[in-house]
């Protein structure tokens, strides 16, 4: 099979199961990732350009797992946090009490010097918009 130019990543995929397989056990999530220019994370919590978080239905709110970025709320000392971490900067997901999960290629060497895509307009991207239907003649 070859691939086409349309044809996505699997790695959002991964990481859906993961993190559906680590709730459906009782386990905790967590997330591996890079920081690159679009990572939008509390930084004095990183080491060596990484971040670990936890994806624990208890520590978020407002979750997307997206195909190209993750995001969701979350507290760091009390203070409410938005995240915005690109999919291809994740380096694994994994349940925090089995170790079990996945590991990612390491695909940052390019996203780790590149400008960001967002910009500092993250607060669109966490906007709720409601849906809305047209009629189309």
């Amino acid at each position: 099979m070859n691939k086409t130019s349309s044809t996505t990543t699997i790695k959002p995929y991964f990481i859906r199961a993961v993190y559906q397989w680590c709730t459906e056990n009782g386990y905790t999530p967590y997330l591996d990732t890079y920081i690159n220019a679009d990572t939008i994370v509390p930084i004095n919590y990183s080491s060596n350009n990484r971040i670990i978080l936890s994806l624990g239905i208890q520590a978020i709110d407002q979750l997307v797992l997206g195909n190209e970025f993750i995001k969701f709320i979350a507290r760091f000392k009390g203070k409410i946090e938005k995240i915005l971490i690109p999919i291809l900067v994740v380096n694994s997901i994994y349940s925090y009490e089995t170790g079990h999960g996945i590991e990612f290629n390491p695909e940052t060497d390019r996203l780790l010097t590149k400008e960001s895509e967002f910009g500092n307009d993250i607060d669109n991207l966490f906007i709720k918009k409601t849906p809305h239907l047209s009629i189309v003649k």
